[in-house]
Parts: C-alpha cells; sequence; structure tokens
C-alpha cells in the first residue's frame, strides 16, 4: 500500500455508517449506531506488522449509502467526481501531500469502484473534471501554476496541448470547452477541438466564477472597482460580448464601512435557472488577527429576475451543483465564526428557489468525514471526500465516496 507514514498513531476502529437524514443526528449514545453489514480494508496508519483489519458498513437505515472506502495513500482524498450515466462514474483524487503524492483515478458502476489508471504526464493533483458523455471527460491535472488538460474519449486519456492557465473546466460538449481560475485573472481559455485559445472577460472584472448553459449563454462572477472600492457583479455573454446583470435593489446586502459581499459560488443550470452564492464578510478589526465572521448570501435568477434566498449562517458554501428541479445541493463547512464546530465537517444543503432549505449528511461512527465534491445522475446524488480519525489533531485521511437518493 502507497504513502507509509513515519509518524506513530493510536489505531482508531473507524466504523463508518452512512448518515440519517439531517446533520448531526446522532443516537441516543452520541454517536452513530453501530454497523450491520461490513466490508474490510487495511487502514494504513501502521507498520505492516501493527496493521488491523478494520470493518466499516455498507448499509443502514439512513439517506446516505456509503459506496466506497479504500487507502490510496496515508493523505489520500478524493476531490472530483463526475457521472456521464446512472452505471458510468469516474472520481479523482490525490494519493498525498508535496512530492509523494499524485493523482489517481476510480471508475464506478453505481456498485462498485475500481482504480483506473491516469496518463503518466498527469502530475501533482487534479484541480477538476467534468463531461458532457462516456467518451469526453476532461479533467486538469498538475499545479495551480502549471496545469495540463486531459481528455477521456471513451478508450484512452489525451493531453490537450498545454494549458496557459486554468484550475476550473467547464464541458458543454467537445468543441466548446472553457478553462478558468480565480483571482486576478481577466482571461478565460476556450478549447474548440483544435486547440486553446484566450477568450476575452469583461474589461476591469477580475473572474471568481465562471459557467454555461450553452455557447450563446455565459455566465460570470468577477470583482471590479467601484467609486473607490471593490465590488462583485454577475455579467452574462451571448458568445461574442459581455453585458452586466444587474442584481436589482436589496437582493443582496449593500457593502458598508464593516462589511462587503464577496460572491464566488455560479451555477448555471438554463437560461432561467442561475444561482449565485457567497459571503457577507465582516471587516477585521484593526491589530485584529482573528479570522473575520461571516454570514451566506444567495440569489436565484428564474429569467426574469432575481431572488435573494436566505442561508442558514451556520455554515459556509464552497460547491454547488443544481438539482434538476431549480434548487441547488450546496457542499457547506463550518462558519469559522462558529466556536463549536468541529473541523473537517461537510453539511450538504437542499435549497429550492422558493427559500425553503434542508440539510443531510452522512455520519462516521467515531469519526469525521469532509466532502469536496458533488454529481448528480439518474435520481441519485454522489459525494467524494476524505474520511478523518475523530480527534481533530490527527490528519490521516482515507478516500470514500457516498451515495444519496433524495
Amino acid at each position: 500500500m502507497p504513502g507509509m507514514w513515519t509518524r506513530t498513531v493510536p489505531l482508531v476502529l473507524l466504523l463508518l455508517l452512512p448518515g440519517c437524514g439531517s446533520a448531526g443526528s446522532p443516537s441516543s449514545s452520541g454517536e452513530s449506531a453501530a454497523p450491520r453489514g461490513t466490508f474490510d480494508y487495511l487502514y494504513p496508519d501502521h507498520a505492516d506488522s501493527e496493521r488491523t483489519q478494520v470493518s466499516v458498513p455498507t448499509d443502514g437505515t439512513g439517506e446516505w449509502k456509503l459506496s466506497h472506502l479504500a487507502d490510496h495513500g496515508v493523505f489520500d482524498t478524493l476531490s472530483q467526481v463526475v457521472a456521464v450515466a446512472p452505471d458510468d462514474l469516474w472520481a479523482f483524487g490525490r494519493t498525498g501531500t508535496g512530492k509523494d503524492g499524485g493523482p489517481f483515478a476510480l471508475r464506478g458502476d453505481s456498485r462498485r469502484w475500481t482504480p483506473d489508471p491516469l496518463p503518466e504526464q498527469a502530475r501533482g493533483a487534479v484541480l477538476d473534471a467534468a463531461a458532457s458523455g462516456p467518451d469526453n471527460v476532461w479533467l486538469i491535472a498538475g499545479s495551480t501554476r502549471n496545469p495540463t488538460a486531459f481528455r477521456w474519449d471513451g478508450k484512452r486519456w489525451a493531453a490537450q496541448d498545454a494549458l496557459p492557465y486554468g484550475t476550473r473546466i467547464e464541458v458543454l460538449d467537445a468543441t466548446h470547452v472553457w478553462a478558468h481560475s480565480a483571482g486576478a485573472v481577466q482571461r478565460i481559455w476556450f478549447y474548440d477541438g483544435g486547440g486553446w485559445r484566450p477568450a476575452a472577460l469583461p474589461d476591469g472584472v477580475a473572474l471568481q466564477a465562471f459557467d454555461a448553459t450553452s455557447p450563446d449563454d455565459l455566465w460570470a462572477l468577477g470583482s471590479f472597482e467601484e467609486d473607490g472600492r471593490t465590488a462583485t457583479g454577475v455579467f452574462r455573454s451571448d458568445g461574442t460580448r459581455w453585458t452586466r446583470v444587474p442584481l436589482g435593489e436589496d437582493i443582496l446586502p449593500a457593502d458598508d464601512q464593516s462589511a462587503y459581499v464577496a460572491l464566488d459560488l455560479l451555477v448555471a443550470a438554463s437560461r432561467d435557472d442561475v444561482w449565485i452564492m457567497g459571503n457577507r464578510v465582516r471587516r477585521p478589526a484593526e491589530e485584529s488577527e482573528a479570522e473575520p465572521s461571516s454570514v451566506p448570501v444567495a440569489a436565484h435568477w428564474d429569467g426574469r429576475s432575481w431572488r435573494r434566498v436566505d442561508l442558514p449562517p451556520r455554515w459556509r458554501p464552497y460547491r454547488a451543483i443544481a438539482d434538476g428541479d431549480g434548487g441547488v445541493r450546496v457542499l457547506a463547512g463550518p462558519n469559522p465564526a462558529d466556536l463549536d464546530a468541529v473541523a473537517p465537517t461537510t453539511t450538504i444543503l437542499s435549497l429550492s428557489a422558493s427559500g425553503a432549505w434542508s440539510a443531510a449528511a452522512p455520519t462516521i461512527f467515531k469519526g469525521r468525514v469532509s466532502l469536496n465534491a458533488l454529481t448528480a445522475v439518474g435520481g441519485a446524488v454522489w459525494a467524494v471526500g476524505a474520511a478523518y480519525l475523530a480527534q481533530v489533531t490527527m490528519s490521516a485521511a482515507t478516500s470514500v465516496a457516498y451515495t444519496w437518493t433524495p
């Protein structure tokens, strides 16, 4: 098994149980119930002579079902998941940290996951993945400064020329692919089937997020200078030029001297179904080292106007996908202002355009789960990430995948 860890860590029998319907629903003992059905794996944090078989559940009465738990390295984690059909899924991760780690891929058929080799040119970490079909799966691998795009054509992986810069990817079809990065960059990259070329963003706008519903319906979140302050706006393109989409009054809280709104999540499901999310962040006090507190914010576009959607303040959203019915599934971590939160833990929020919401999460017996990505196909939601020891100070991780049928 790759990636031996030399530091001594007490052995913890991680018995993972798929969680019940909402976050934080423990049994009467304060922990999840004992498993009913199990399979075995070897936990990697010990010398060969000290390794012990550990049982983990594969069933239970909760909504979340454990689909995969296996060690691919001491600090391994799954970071991306792509579904092209209910029985054809890809998950990508990293085996470790620094020079000791590298990217890996798993192929799933809704019942089991098996390793699938990546090309030797794929180094570093898998930064993002997307697909439009079983013969058009894309991933970006490498470092944030030196990424490479790869495409699966149904038979093999091939590098798609050198990618100048990009850590996220959007795929409509084989001739409409965009790569982009958030931050100070004011350019995205477009792949038309023959190679990459630069594509313009709105003048003076630094990209925060990008999405596309069709070649002539592109959306972007970007920051820009307005009246001496940095503001965030929503922009839309018909494929040739960008225009700003006004949010309207009172949709999001106004920036002032005490706090500002930072938008960084964008989900464009269709021309009349677009979500934006972020946080209203309190400006730090002078000479304070504490992280600024924040309150999540969200709004939904129905094709005519924006509607504010209130989010529960205890969480901070960091990844989202459309649910196919006008709503979104959101990965949310604990708000840094929540002093009682245990990190890393993840909650999945289900939001509707009407403002209704619910929360759900896989629970872990004597451990914690941090999820990194979601996908939905055939009525099921798939989530991937890593399982951690219960002790927050212990950082060894084991790759996990869960499925949930709402």
